[in-house]
């Protein structure tokens, strides 16, 4: 997300640590799929959520997405483009949250039992679910914005990978920068994201997120 993430999860995370440590990490979702002929069985969620769980889980050491198969044509028009939409949507907002420094909207974008991984090539990587997540990272857009920093996440290119009639599982790329009390600008990181979204209620949402820019800075 920013230039000290992961350091300051090491530094400051104790809670994270001591979860990761005990096996308290959030689950990658469950598999399954939206039903038609030949296809995987449906499988649904608890209580009144309105969707099956995204079905291409993260490998049990969660890296960056470096190789990836779509599940039809690039150019194939087998999907519904409002759903498409939403996503993006969710994508961009996810980027102006951040970077005006907008917690609630920002929290918003995820689902109550979402994950976050974050890491750097030579690191350790980190995953954050509920209050530690959010507790850390109001305190990260906090310290940002008092320091008089001024984030940009300019997401470019969205890859829909996977899509159902409730989850989507994507890949976005961009570029982070900053400037420094309105005068010093300078270029972050270059942006690596994974994302598994689900649809409830008829709202897309984020479940699982990977943020792993491509090197350390």
């Amino acid at each position: 997300m920013d230039a000290v993430t992961v350091r300051d999860l090491r530094n400051n995370g104790g809670e994270v640590l001591r979860r990761l440590e005990h096996g308290e990490r959030g689950q990658p979702p469950v598999r399954g799929r939206v039903g038609s002929a030949g296809r995987d069985t449906v499988i649904s969620m608890a209580d009144d959520r309105t969707a099956v769980e995204p079905t291409h889980l993260p490998p049990a050491a969660v890296e960056p997405l470096r190789t990836f198969v779509i599940d039809e044509p690039a150019g194939g028009a087998g999907f519904d483009c409002r759903d498409r939409l939403a996503v993006k949507h969710v994508v961009d907002t996810y980027a102006l949250a951040y970077d005006n420094y907008q917690a609630d909207i920002w929290f918003d974008l995820f689902t109550e039992d979402a994950v976050f991984a974050v890491g750097v090539p030579g690191q350790e990587q980190i995953e954050q679910s509920g209050a530690v997540f959010r507790d850390f990272w109001r305190d990260r857009m906090s310290t940002f914005k008092n320091a008089g920093n001024q984030r940009r996440h300019l997401m470019s290119n969205i890859v829909y990978l996977e899509q159902t009639e409730a989850t989507m599982h994507i890949s976005v790329v961009g570029l982070l920068a900053n400037t420094a009390n309105g005068r010093t600008f300078a270029p972050v990181a270059a942006l690596n994201y994974e994302g598994w979204l689900v649809k409830r209620h008829g709202v897309w949402k984020i479940n699982r997120w990977h943020d792993f820019p491509d090197g350390q800075f």
